[in-house]
């Protein structure tokens, strides 16, 4: 039996929005699970190292996306539009937004920017804010609406193990990352070679001003991002990994 997962579902982890049917879940399940399994697949360093505690045939194959779907975006912002700052996610993730809402009414000052916030609730006063659902038929090109994405994140156990698909995302679509540098974001980021980790409110002001107002630095660091996807976050570059793997386990 292969196991395979990509958050860490082992802890006792609810959203606001979800917390009514919290109690369908069961996380000690994930060890049992874990040790009648004969390989578990994880995406990052942090669910290897729990798989670990229980079991020693453990893979690392990261979260990926057909490259081939995610294509870079065609073209720059108008110079008479204002840049675009984008968010993708959940009504469950939206809330880790407000991190950013000093952020952003500080950058408002002096800055011609809107927000696009796809698949969130989201509202700042002072702060020009578009808020689209999701669907999978516009998720491209809601990509390719954005200038800049960003990736806000507490630091705690659960966001430690998530896998960084939001950055993966925007990198694929050679969109520059800006995300907090917990968990897997530090291994998919390298600050300022292929997007920003900024770990301060101001780390945040710096590095988002320095892409509105640099053109060339949002190429550079966008199509950096892409070029990190296709080699390491890409379905193309892991199937493979993970077809030899299921092979193996017919001997």
């Amino acid at each position: 039996m292969l196991f395979d997962f990509d958050d860490a579902i082992y802890l006792p982890h609810s959203s606001q929005a979800n917390r009514w049917i919290s109690w369908i879940k069961y996380p000690e399940k994930v060890e049992a699970i874990v040790k009648y399994s004969t390989h578990v697949i994880v995406g990052n360093s942090t669910l290897q190292e729990y798989v670990q505690r229980y079991h020693r045939r453990v893979s690392i194959i990261p979260t990926s996306i057909d490259i081939e779907r995610y294509r870079v975006r065609p073209k720059l912002s108008s110079q008479t539009e204002p840049l675009t700052i984008g968010w993708v996610g959940s009504g469950t993730t939206v809330q880790y937004l407000d991190l950013l809402n000093n952020v952003f009414r500080q950058l408002a000052r002096h800055h011609n920017f809107r927000l696009v916030i796809v698949g969130g609730a989201y509202q700042l006063p002072g702060v020009e804010v578009v808020a689209r659902p999701w669907t999978l038929k516009n998720e491209i090109s809601d990509l390719h609406s954005f200038d800049i994405g960003v990736m806000p994140l507490p630091d705690n156990q659960w966001t430690q193990g998530k896998g960084g698909f939001k950055a993966i995302q925007y990198m694929g679509v050679g969109v520059p990352a800006v995300a907090s540098p917990v968990g897997m974001n530090t291994e998919i980021i390298k600050h300022n070679e292929n997007g920003f980790l900024p770990n301060s409110e101001q780390g945040w002001i710096d590095c988002l001003a320095a892409l509105l107002e640099d053109a060339a630095l949002r190429r550079r660091l966008g199509l950096a991002g892409r070029t990190t996807v296709q080699t390491a976050y890409s379905v193309q570059a892991n199937a493979p990994k993970l077809l030899k793997l299921l092979l193996s386990q017919q001997r």
